[in-house]
């Protein structure tokens, strides 16, 4: 699971720095707090799917933001991108 989110912020800031965006700039490209835009860039993973379609088109990423994200999902044990997340119940 480390590893997964390790390699999407990476993939995130890698991307955006690659296109000369500062996260200000990101974020006001994608619709979003440069807050958001530093959370994921550290690992702090709780973005909206739409979010990370939104930052690999910006970032001519060619689905690998996309791809990198299904796999932290997979990862985290999470349902797919769209679909609610269950609620735990205690046992």
């Amino acid at each position: 699971l480390a590893g997964t989110a390790r390699a999407l912020s990476a993939a995130l800031a890698d991307r955006r720095r690659a296109a000369g965006l500062k996260q200000a700039e990101l974020a006001a490209l994608a619709g979003y707090s440069v807050t958001t835009v530093g959370h994921a860039e550290t690992g702090r993973l709780w973005q909206s799917l739409q979010f990370w379609e939104n930052a690999d088109k910006i970032l001519s990423a060619s689905g690998e933001l996309l791809r990198l994200h299904h796999a932290w999902r997979a990862a985290a044990d999470l349902p797919p991108a769209g679909m609610p997340i269950p609620a735990r119940t205690e046992s």
